[in-house]
């Protein structure tokens, strides 16, 4: 629920490398994974100095979750 409500809010998520994001979402695109404290803070540095690119990414990560955890699709699923 985190990595969701996250990329909801309009923010970039930063997540340690894991199957289960990366079954829903796309890296470079929707989120930006890590594997090391130290890969953490060299892309903190490196989007906090890029405001397109993180506000590009951003973006993508709130529209994806938008598009699959819409209203429609959850009622849709509940109900079928």
């Amino acid at each position: 629920g985190r990595a969701i409500h996250t990329m909801l809010s309009g923010a970039l998520l930063l997540e340690t490398k894991n199957i289960q994001i990366e079954s829903l979402f796309e890296d470079g695109r929707d989120y930006i994974s890590f594997t090391s404290k130290e890969e953490m803070l060299d892309k903190i540095n490196f989007y906090l100095q890029n405001d397109k690119i993180r506000n590009e990414i951003a973006n993508n990560g709130r529209q994806k979750v938008l598009s699959i955890y819409s209203r429609e699709n959850f009622w849709y699923k509940v109900l079928s």
